[in-house]
């Protein structure tokens, strides 16, 4: 009997220090805690969304941007090609003006 009431005594002292609340209280809290995980997974389903909404942009951005610089580099490269071209055109052409001129002189 003694030992009955030292536990009962414990109890209430560990219920005290512990702030022992009553099932309703808790079961309020285990719901408000259960909203708020839901309003959490909600949200960051919103943000997974606009994530691979973003990444999609961005792919197609960078898509885009690559397909120019294709262009820009192939345009670069014509031009630098036909610049080399006019080039070597004019030298041959100095060239020959020297040869012909260095051949009246020796005429």
């Amino acid at each position: 009997m003694e030992a009955r009431n030292t536990y009962q005594e414990n109890l209430i002292e560990l219920n005290q220090i512990a702030g022992h609340r009553p099932r309703s209280t808790l079961v309020l809290g285990i719901q408000q805690e259960n909203n708020a995980i839901r309003s959490l997974q909600h949200e960051f389903d919103e943000l997974r969304q606009s994530l691979t909404n973003h990444q999609n942009a961005l792919k197609l951005i960078m898509t885009k941007y690559r397909q120019q610089m294709m262009k820009f580099t192939k345009h670069q490269n014509t031009q630098i090609t036909e610049n080399t071209y006019q080039a070597e055109k004019h030298i041959k052409k100095r060239i020959w003006n020297s040869l012909i001129r260095s051949t009246r002189w020796l005429l």
